[in-house]
């Protein structure tokens, strides 16, 4: 079986070499990098109990509706849409830690009306040692349904059951995938207006709040990410891209609802193979959305800690893209290697003079098992680009 989404095309000129291209060649010690388009699925992801992940966060005031405590955003942070972007996580705010748990939702009390969902995400933050929980389950060859959430809060309600449920994140994932979400939960706002000196205050009342969420996401862009230094990790990834909408309504008691406001945010998330969803960046909440390289955010996640391993996804069906592919020049002739690939037994090497055509692609010989390929010993005046595509 081919793996639809293939390392991204090497180039090299190969015989009779132009002398501003030896000179790269020199500078690179004659090696180069793939800029490969990565692939997240449902065993790069956070599912299974037993797993964590802790992170580095910003400080802010959720109940700051100024965003004067919100996280300045480093103009180079974000980056474009597209191809061959790079994304510097090492270095961030660390004022807070989070710690992600992923575990059964049996014998929580906080589960009490998510019932279908067999995973909770335990939110806590180290330093008071708040929690939140995250409800969801991830069904085979669609994605993460989510069920709702549960926070503690002085003002609401803490359950939050979402009608219907959503698949935020599907159970493949490539570059230019587009899809949307939409859910409601309602829960109830609890106002003390009561005058301690006035025996006949009216005192506690409760207002019924409707929330409808509605996102559009695009995986716009991939490139190589770069992680804090404790993981040690950096290799090609995917952003995503969400708008999300915010339509409040309340019923004052009157048994129907009324719209009372709309917001916007803008959220990024970047995602690892192998490690699912490594860094996050919220926008603040206003009336309008946030423009694609916002200044101000509520949230700024870093992973730097977990325990997950690389997954193959369950039954293997899928043959992830190399990894490390790196081209060497020697005369005219070529050696590329690479690293294995998840769930792939051969490799089948691939030219082109043109990547930009899709049908230009023409096979190096046979499919071969090892991880190296050597020959292409060219005479002709040209120039060539090869990918390694992976196969079941």
């Amino acid at each position: 079986m081919k793996h639809d989404s293939t390392q991204s095309a090497v180039g090299a000129q190969l015989s009779k070499v132009t002398r501003l291209f030896s000179t790269v060649l020199a500078f690179a010690s004659g090696t180069f990098f793939s800029q490969s388009q990565p692939v997240i699925t449902a065993g790069d992801l956070f599912n299974q109990v037993g797993q964590y992940y802790r992170a580095y966060s910003n400080q802010f005031d959720p109940m700051d509706i100024s965003g004067g405590t919100a996280y300045i955003v480093p103009g180079d942070l974000i980056g474009s849409a597209g191809p061959d972007q790079f994304w510097d996580f090492s270095t961030g705010p660390k004022e807070k830690v989070l710690r992600f748990d992923y575990v059964s939702p049996a014998g929580i009390e906080a589960a009490a009306d998510f019932a279908a969902a067999k995973v909770a995400e335990k939110k806590t933050e180290e330093l008071d040692g708040s929690v939140q929980w995250l409800f969801f389950e991830q069904v085979p060859g669609q994605g993460r349904k989510v069920y709702g959430f549960y926070a503690d809060n002085p003002l609401f309600t803490p359950s939050n059951v979402f009608v219907p449920p959503i698949l935020d994140f599907p159970d493949r994932i490539t570059y230019g995938l587009e899809w949307t979400t939409s859910t409601t939960f309602e829960n109830d706002l609890s106002i003390n207006n009561a005058d301690p000196t006035d025996p006949d205050g009216v005192g506690l009342f409760n207002i019924r709040q409707q929330t409808t969420l509605s996102s559009k996401f695009k995986a716009d862009a991939y490139g190589t990410i770069v992680l804090p230094d404790s993981l040690g990790a950096f290799r090609q990834g995917l952003r995503i891209n969400e708008e999300q909408t915010i339509d409040i309504a309340v019923d004052l008691g009157e048994g129907q609802f009324q719209h009372i406001e709309t917001d916007y945010t803008r959220n990024y998330y970047w995602l690892m193979p192998g490690l699912g969803i490594v860094a996050q960046l919220n926008s603040t909440q206003n009336s309008s959305l946030a423009p694609d390289n916002f200044s101000r955010a509520t949230a700024f996640l870093r992973m730097f800690e977990t325990n997950k391993k690389a997954s193959t996804g369950g039954n293997c069906n899928n043959p992830g893209s190399v990894t490390d592919l790196k081209i060497r020049l020697d005369g005219g002739s070529i050696l590329l290697t690479w690293s294995k690939a998840e769930c792939a037994s051969q490799y089948r090497v691939e030219y082109t003079s043109n990547p930009a055509v899709a049908g230009s692609w023409t096979p190096l010989g046979v499919p071969t098992s090892n991880l190296r390929w050597l020959g292409e010993n060219t005479a002709a005046d040209q120039i060539r680009f090869y990918r390694v595509v992976s196969l079941k």
